[in-house]
């Protein structure tokens, strides 16, 4: 039978059981397939979800007579995600102005910690002891406002509060501790709604841990700190360092068990991130590698398995007069959110960041690391149980997108691109550009997505530059700018407009998130005028 005698209706149904790659196709092969996948709109609200590296939330999916009733429909679906993506490719966001964000000078803010908390999605928490609170705060999920909370310090007595993280899709909260003249930390597990009482699913309230080199550090006098805390489903991850040391610890715990399931003693400085529920990357400062490692091993194993690296990549170089830096940013893992939203960020389509200089950077997409892992040339092991390493041109030109982007190149000589403090959310990354002439501070942001459907999108409507951007030699194609063009890996690049808010400050912390982008102004920012954020968003 011919499938283009079936009534139109019938065959919109069969096509919503294509992959979007297919509807592509179907497209192209007569006018009669191409009405339907251009006028159906299940089929267009399941492209533009793949467009804009989106999945849909409702639980009918995408058949109204399925599932929660009280599911907004799919045509109102389509609409708020034409809206979102409309006002996103425009740069036309939102702002929350100084609400979340405190001069210095105004309040006593000594000992004030901002800190980023990776959780499904990443909020933005102040720890103010002068004021015995913490402050958090959030992009709005679809619709209004930001979202901001207070959690009392009181509900933490006793010792010093270190860090903060957070995971709001499980109502869950992590505060890290000092244990008094000892090496030791405490981390609580905390409901976020109700902070004082310990959540529900977990078995231990406390954990407990140190160092694993103890002999040349002196309890009291050295203190021990919980830095890059990350959260995905039931395992938390956070790094253990000592004052004035470079060694550290990585540990991965399942804090619904309270049981520590993978620890590795690093006697140089990393940074890491988790990949997913069992992979972490880690990237030792001022190295050329970045190497994984599965954290998820079988109980049955023996101890001494579990710090063995599975997987060695070798990274590129970076320009001569560059500063080495060499560090993989914390990330988030893109989680359903507990309150209903329509569509939330692609888990599959998310990245990393490897930060190779303030002009350089890699960005992989974890689907690289997930062929590499699964792959059994890949993943090779000398008689020592190291990973064999995997030569850069063996596996980056292709499967990664490199960054260099050189002062005199491409800038005026007085701005700076400030990737160490850039992170990334789903398939995008925010990076911003600043000028620091004189005493006037202004800046802009580039949005780099690497979701490949997104990149078929930018093809057909190539993205210019802004004709009154100061930061790159003239107006031209985004791609053209950067110096991408040539680049094997799909992506898009999104000129999103000036940082107004951010006036008169340092270069600061920029994060992507689900709404739009936040910057964040920390203690380590020293010429900062304001500690907190200011979240930009759709």
């Amino acid at each position: 039978m011919n499938s283009l005698c079936l009534p139109e209706d019938v065959l919109a149904r069969i096509f919503l059981y294509c992959d979007v790659s297919d509807l592509f196709s179907c497209k192209l092969v007569s006018r009669s397939m191409a009405s339907t996948v251009e006028h159906d709109v299940y089929l267009q609200y399941k492209i533009e979800l793949a467009v804009n590296g989106m999945v849909d939330l409702s639980n009918a999916g995408l058949d109204e007579h399925t599932g929660d009733p009280t599911h907004l429909p799919v045509v109102a679906r389509l609409q708020k995600l034409r809206e979102y993506a409309t006002r996103f490719r425009s740069g036309k966001f939102k702002d929350s102005y100084w609400e979340y964000s405190w001069e210095r000078g105004t309040v006593d803010t000594n000992g004030w910690e901002v800190q980023l908390a990776f959780g499904s999605a990443i909020s933005y928490v102040v720890i103010k002891p002068p004021q015995q609170e913490i402050s958090v705060c959030a992009p709005p999920l679809l619709d209004g406002g930001m979202r901001r909370w207070t959690i009392p310090l009181t509900a933490f007595p006793a010792d010093v509060v270190t860090a903060v993280s957070l995971d709001l899709s499980q109502d869950l909260l992590i505060v890290a501790q000092l244990v008094p003249n000892s090496l030791g930390v405490k981390a609580h597990v905390r409901s976020f709604s109700e902070p004082a009482v310990p959540h529900a699913d977990a078995a231990r309230p406390i954990f407990s841990t140190e160092p694993l080199v103890l002999r040349v550090l002196e309890p009291g006098v050295e203190r021990t700190r919980i830095t890059y805390v990350q959260i995905h489903r039931h395992v938390v991850a956070w790094m253990l360092t000592v004052d004035g040391h470079d060694s550290s610890d990585v540990e991965v715990w399942d804090w619904k068990t309270g049981y520590l399931i993978w620890r590795c003693h690093f006697y140089l400085g990393v940074t890491f991130t988790l990949l997913d529920q069992s992979f972490l990357a880690i990237v030792p400062n001022a190295s050329d590698a970045l190497l994984v490692y599965r954290h998820d091993l079988p109980e049955a194993d023996p101890i001494t398995t579990r710090s063995r690296q599975i997987l060695e990549l070798r990274l590129p170089g970076r320009p001569r007069a560059e500063t080495a830096i060499t560090r993989i940013q914390e990330t988030s893992i893109p989680v359903r959110p507990s309150s209903t939203v329509p569509f939330w960020p692609d888990p599959d389509l998310r990245m990393f960041v490897v930060v190779l200089g303030d002009c350089s950077a890699l960005l992989i997409p974890y689907s690289t690391f997930r062929t590499l892992l699964y792959h059994p040339e890949s993943v090779r092991t000398s008689p020592r149980g190291r990973a064999k390493p995997i030569p850069w041109k063996n596996w980056g030109p292709q499967a990664t997108l490199l960054l260099h982007l050189p002062y005199a190149e491409r800038v005026n000589f007085w701005t700076y691109w400030k990737m160490r403090y850039c992170y990334s959310y789903g398939s995008r990354v925010a990076i911003s550009c600043y000028s620091d002439y004189g005493t006037s501070h202004t800046g802009e942001v580039f949005v780099f997505d690497l979701n490949p459907w997104a990149a078929r999108e930018a093809r057909r409507y190539p993205p210019t530059m802004s004709p009154d951007s100061r930061y790159l030699d003239t107006p031209t194609t985004a791609k053209a700018a950067f110096g991408t063009e040539r680049a094997a890996i799909p992506h898009a690049i999104l000129h999103e407009g000036g940082l107004s808010r951010s006036f008169g400050q340092a270069p600061p912390v920029l994060a992507m998130d689900h709404r739009g982008y936040t910057t964040v102004y920390t203690q380590d920012l020293v010429s900062s005028r304001y500690l907190g954020s200011i979240s930009f968003y759709v």
